[in-house]
């Protein structure tokens, strides 16, 4: 028998679990403890986050969920802390 693998979009999986971390520190950064951890902790995931992701859209293949998923959840992490804190 013969297998046929399904491709999926690793890239964008990558990216959306990045840009996820990114997100929630981004939500733990608005509490008063450990601001300046978080906040280097979600650059690191930001920036790779949303370099996969956007990869991810580029890449040719249907399945394009996670990625846009994961640019969202990048730019709303950049600019949660910026909004709410002014």
């Amino acid at each position: 028998m013969e297998q046929t693998l399904k491709k999926g979009n690793g890239l964008a999986v990558a990216g959306f679990i990045l840009s996820l971390l990114a997100f929630l520190a981004a939500l733990l950064c608005l509490t008063d403890g450990l601001v300046i951890i978080l906040t280097v902790l979600r650059w690191i995931f930001v920036l790779p986050g949303l370099g996969l992701s956007i990869a991810g859209v580029c890449v040719n293949r249907p399945k394009k969920g996670l990625a846009i998923t994961g640019i969202v959840l990048s730019l709303l992490a950049i600019a949660l802390p910026y909004i709410i804190l002014g």
